[in-house]
């Protein structure tokens, strides 16, 4: 989905995205103090845990601390405790920890579901430990911004506009860090005066066209992009140059200059070339999330390249085609990219990666069956169609994923268990994808998704693991945003949408039954619901008026 990234909580990547960005400006003027020595010793600790040298890393991040006078960065501290809890320390585990919660550290979820610290749970200091840590997480959110959504409201108020499909030309060249584009894209104006779309803000337009005569654009390079996930981006607004004629394929010339491209979801290295939605080299429009693709690729040698969609290979062009309904066109490529296939029943998977062991590959291929297998257990098999999955192995640095039709990308080093979470998540959007991912109704799919991923949890690592992450995904729930009308766009709708809703699912399976839930899920499914109307309506006759308003007023609640 647009918006399906997930923090995934890899062992000694343990700070999430979130949580480093909420206590960057701390951090940031401390290590403004930070001798080149502390970093040195903590990237040795690092690359020893990573070894399973649990002890020598403890003391190594010990080493690096002393070197500034016992402080430490926040994510560095909570690392150390990781390695002393690892290595039998609890005292020194506990020491670290309790700086972090005096200091008010308030990820409850990093603490309470990170394995590295299940040595601790039974240790009398724990239970306090995590109450401290609570009490910081409320104070620390007494303040939301809990915006509400109007976009739906506007959204029918406009003429449904939509890209049908595009054809493009992709030259991408290297050396010289840009993407020079041209072809077709086919556009449904519906007799609208206009048509709002989002390019990447470095981009030359040479020539827009139809049927040979000049579009009339603006392209407003000093506006703030209006997609908070594509921060690059400005609005290229086109004027419809035929009302008679409602769909019409439009011809774009354009290049894109790819410098210093960085972020969430996007990378132009010599090493990594992630390219897509979030960098917006093609116009992207926020609403069409139902066109199909073909695009001709080529780019220097020994570069290799693959995508979201079914990737050909004729002399020096690649050929890409997305034959499925998609929102997105993603472009990946490395002078190392390897590939290996399987089949699961009906279903090809495919796996794309650079350097990643070849062992680990072969259990990321048993993790993918076995997750697929999970799902399709519960929500039964895909349709027909749907005979092909792409999952991409991606070497940047940080941990996260996202998934789109048919695709999957994760990025990661190495395989780990909780790697296969963030499969479980992903994949999960295989069959949870029918509500308008840019609006409030995007709980139904993340909800979904994420309760399914901690169902897939049980599974594997049993029901204490289980419950930690439900009693972690509550506490967070208890001071965050309602659910409903939450705005899509700020960082507070992860917590809303994806362990607020959980926590809704699982209550509701407790409340109305295992086998009552299962029915009611796949129902929900088989009707492609779209919207919190439609899923309300299914419940009040599915389950009753009185369940129907239980959910209506839980989805209402700021404090869950």
């Amino acid at each position: 989905m647009k918006n399906s990234i997930f923090i995934l909580i890899i062992t000694m990547k343990k700070l999430s995205v979130l949580l480093i960005l909420s206590m960057i400006t701390i951090n940031h003027v401390f290590a403004q103090e930070i001798p080149n020595e502390y970093y040195k010793l903590v990237n040795e600790a690092d690359s020893l845990y990573e070894v399973a040298e649990y002890k020598a890393s403890a003391f190594t991040y010990s080493a690096a601390m002393q070197k500034i006078g016992g402080k430490a960065l926040i994510h560095d501290r909570y690392n150390a405790a990781c390695s002393w809890a690892l290595a039998n320390y609890p005292d020194s585990a506990f020491y670290h920890l309790h700086r972090l919660a005096v200091n008010k550290y308030d990820y409850y979820l990093s603490i309470m579901t990170d394995s590295d610290l299940y040595s601790l749970h039974n240790d009398k200091r724990w239970k306090p430990l995590l109450e401290t840590i609570k009490q910081n997480k409320k104070e620390n959110n007494s303040q939301l911004n809990c915006v509400n959504n109007k976009s739906d409201n506007e959204k029918t108020q406009k003429p449904p506009q939509e890209i049908k499909s595009y054809n493009l030309n992709v030259k991408i060249n290297v050396k010289n860090k840009t993407v020079a584009v041209d072809g077709f894209i086919t556009i449904d104006f519906n007799s609208a005066d206009s048509l709002d779309l989002i390019l990447w803000g470095k981009t030359k337009i040479n020539e827009i066209k139809y049927n040979d005569k000049s579009v009339n654009y603006t392209f407003d390079i000093l506006s703030k992009s209006p997609v908070m996930y594509i921060p690059d981006g400005k609005t290229l607004t086109l004027i419809n140059p035929d009302k008679v004629t409602e769909i019409k394929s439009i011809y774009f010339n354009y290049e894109c200059n790819m410098q210093n491209v960085e972020g969430w979801g996007r990378s132009f290295t010599d090493q990594w070339i992630e390219l897509g939605y979030y960098t917006a080299w093609y116009p992207v429009h926020e609403t069409s999330q139902k066109f199909t693709s073909s695009l001709q690729i080529s780019i220097d040698e020994p570069y290799k390249i693959s995508g979201s969609g079914i990737i050909i290979q004729k002399d020096n062009q690649w050929e890409m085609a997305q034959t499925w309904e998609s929102f997105d066109n993603i472009i990946i490529a490395s002078k190392n990219l390897k590939s290996q296939k399987i089949q699961i029943n009906n279903t090809t998977i495919e796996v794309v990666y650079t350097d990643f062991p070849q062992s680990d590959i072969d259990s990321v291929f048993i993790e993918f069956k076995n997750v697929f297998d999970f799902h399709k257990n519960i929500y039964g098999q895909l349709n027909e169609n749907e005979e092909y999955a792409k999952f991409v192995l991606c070497p940047t640095e940080g941990g996260g994923g996202y998934s789109r039709k048919n695709y999957i990308s994760i990025k990661t080093s190495r395989f780990t268990a909780k790697l296969g979470y963030g499969i479980a998540h992903e994949m999960a959007h295989f069959w949870w994808n029918n509500a308008d991912a840019s609006t409030w109704h995007d709980w139904i799919n993340e909800a979904f998704a994420e309760y399914s991923t901690l169902l897939y949890i049980k599974e594997k690592a049993g029901l204490y693991v289980f419950d930690s992450y439900i009693d972690a995904y509550r506490v967070n729930a208890e001071s965050s945003c309602p659910v409903w009308n939450i705005d899509r766009a700020i960082p507070e709708a992860y917590t809303a949408l994806y362990e607020k809703g959980s926590v809704l699912l699982y209550d509701l399976e407790q409340k109305i039954g295992k086998k009552a839930f299962a029915e009611f899920t796949k129902h929900i499914l088989s009707q492609k619901i779209k919207t919190t109307e439609e899923f309300l309506m299914t419940a009040q006759n599915d389950l009753g008026t009185d369940i129907s308003n239980w959910i209506e007023t839980k989805l209402k609640m700021t404090n869950y």
